[in-house]
């Protein structure tokens, strides 16, 4: 019975290493972690990101068995030095902080701020606003319970607005202003010269066919190990989110089983009714607010024991102008 066991674990684990994209029913680490209908999104010199059935991770190529390593051609040598240069990364990081500080209080010494560039004499320019793609408010099918969630987390904090204009200049933090282009973001959140790829956002209920986000390893915020700048098709900064794929703990925060979605800016929504999450909205700016969110498993005790465990957070930077538009795009479909 134990051979035959093991050549159904080795057949599983074959199936996930036959192809980058194909599915597997469970990947078992060297650690002793399980991961259900997994999905190799990419492979890197130190690892591979997947999405399972509860979220979305990395795994280092030293915790996956060797017929894995083999089929996407590990190289320990290399993977020596990428996990070198993330760890560089990290000790060149400024000290952990909020990314935008609250207004009451002087901004923080973080890998997302920096000190506010010297005042310089008002030049006359068109005011900013944001670019979409032609259609962008088209109604959309299906999808209403993401669109739900979304309504529920922002209409007590602001009304539905169609109005494309930033108005008076938005700070998303000292001198990261709402609206500003992609490259001032980079080099102001500390990312710049990064690798990054560009993705479409396919979340109901934001503009459609207009929003991306530019994705980033690192350490953020002294936890997080991604970052997302989300822009316009024009390539201006409309929000932040910050995303840690393997927490320790995530806090105390509300678990709540009637939501849906968990992140929105990579629409990721629970694979199981048993799985909570959590949305926490308060305002840090004036007109800049930060959700904290969060999915967790609260575990079992029949069929088998499993021990509660929070999968993944996110803490997110998102203006009011940006806030508005959501909800006029939820308005219009519900």
């Amino acid at each position: 019975m134990r051979k035959w066991s093991a050549v159904v674990a080795a057949a599983l684990l074959l199936v996930i290493a036959s192809a980058p994209l194909a599915l597997a029913l469970e990947l078992r680490t060297l650690s002793g972690r399980s991961y259900q209908n997994c999905r190799v999104l990419e492979v890197r010199a130190d690892c591979i990101r997947i999405t399972h059935a509860t979220g979305v991770t990395s795994i280092d190529f030293e915790d996956l068995p060797e017929e894995v390593r083999q089929r996407y051609h590990y190289d320990p040598a290399k993977g020596a030095e990428a996990r070198q240069n993330n760890a560089t990364i990290a000790r060149n990081t400024p000290a952990p902080g909020e990314i935008i500080s609250q207004s009451s209080a002087p901004p923080l010494a973080s890998p997302l701020s920096s000190p506010r560039p010297p005042p310089t004499a008002p030049t006359a320019q068109a005011p900013p606003h944001i670019v979409l793609a032609s259609l962008w408010d088209t109604k959309v099918q299906g999808a209403s319970e993401t669109m739900r969630d979304l309504q529920r987390l922002f209409a007590p904090q602001a009304k539905p607005s169609a109005d494309l204009n930033a108005g008076t200049q938005l700070m998303m933090a000292d001198g990261i202003p709402y609206l500003c282009p992609l490259r001032l973001a980079e080099e102001r959140l500390h990312v710049a010269g990064r690798s990054s790829t560009r993705t479409l956002v396919s979340c109901p209920g934001f503009p459609k066919g207009s929003v991306y986000y530019h994705s980033y390893d690192g350490q953020f915020e002294g936890r997080y190990n991604r970052m997302y700048i989300v822009v316009d098709s024009a390539e201006q900064l409309l929000s932040v989110q910050l995303v840690d794929e393997s927490p320790d703990a995530a806090g105390r925060m509300h678990w709540d089983k009637n939501w849906l979605c968990y992140n929105f800016v990579n629409y990721r929504v629970k694979t199981m009714p048993r799985l909570q999450i959590a949305h926490e909205v308060k305002e840090v700016r004036r007109d800049v607010f930060r959700v904290d969110s969060g999915l967790h498993d609260p575990g079992l005790t029949k069929p088998r024991h499993t021990d509660p465990r929070t999968l993944e957070i996110s803490r997110w930077y998102v203006p009011r102008p940006f806030v508005q538009l959501i909800l006029h795009c939820i308005s219009k479909a519900l």
